[in-house]
């Protein structure tokens, strides 16, 4: 079975400086985009949806949505 879901055209951006790790946008995003490893956040752009789900948990502002580079708006699951 194939499945396809249609994706934001937006990505996640991070500002490195506001980021104190906390790990709840790694918590709160479904798609696993966002982990933590060894206490530090990674982020792997190729797996974000743009659903920005990560924005609205981030206290500190640390995470906005920006115009993704190459408006590929399908993912295959």
């Amino acid at each position: 079975m194939h499945t396809e879901i249609l994706t934001s055209k937006f990505i996640a951006a991070n500002d490195r400086e506001k980021c104190i790790e906390c790990g709840k946008c790694a918590d709160r995003c479904v798609f696993q985009a966002r982990c933590m490893e060894d206490g530090e956040l990674v982020y792997n752009q190729s797996k974000c949806f743009g659903c920005g789900l990560c924005v609205s948990i981030c206290s500190t502002e640390a995470i906005s949505l920006v115009a993704r580079a190459n408006q590929t708006v399908k993912k295959s699951l």
